[in-house]
């Protein structure tokens, strides 16, 4: 179901009203007639949403004139993806997403599942393999720092979301971070 998706303003109260008070599950989108990306994905978008109409409501709204409903989400870029079950955010995405990654947005909030989180498998081999090699080539000169150091930090966003360390400390840092750049 498309909700009001050529909306150009949505204050704050109005959001939560609409977000609380709807039985569907909803992917709100924070777009702009400008945003390059955000025009390239509407076709995508659209189709998702055709395809599961009957069961998660698309609803897009105009980053350009919701200023303040931006400043209260902490939506900092976009186009923002973000999913709604029950009133409640589910997931947040920030940036381009294809149309495999937009439809499973969608079958995620329709089927009242996570959504899945971190890098594809190929990704993960890739990131660290290539952060491997930088290791290798730091060792391989007589022990030079940055490549080593970049290899480990590349091969770490290959297996980050698997870190206990980094799941108990990216939460923090991202409140904190809110705190200091949001007032």
């Amino acid at each position: 179901m498309l909700a009001p998706s050529m909306r150009t303003a949505m204050q704050p109260d109005e959001f939560t009203q609409h977000i609380q008070s709807t039985q569907t599950p909803t992917l709100v989108e924070f777009w702009a007639p400008w945003c390059a990306p955000c025009r390239a994905m509407t076709p995508d978008l659209e189709r998702a949403a055709e395809e599961h109409r009957d069961g998660v409501t698309l609803l897009r709204i105009n980053a350009d004139s919701s200023h303040e409903l931006l400043r209260q989400l902490g939506v900092m870029g976009i186009p923002t993806l973000i999913g709604y079950q029950q009133g409640q955010e589910v997931f947040r995405r920030t940036g381009a997403q294809n149309i495999d990654g937009i439809r499973e947005m969608f079958t995620a909030l329709s089927a009242n599942r996570p959504l899945r989180r971190g890098p594809s498998p190929a990704d993960r081999v890739l990131r660290l393999g290539a952060g491997l090699a930088l290791v290798i080539l730091g060792l391989s000169q007589g022990g030079l720092l940055l490549p080593m150091a970049a290899g480990l930090l590349l091969a770490f966003t290959g297996i980050y979301d698997r870190c206990p360390i980094y799941q108990t400390l990216a939460p923090r840092l991202k409140s904190l971070l809110r705190k200091w750049f949001l007032p």
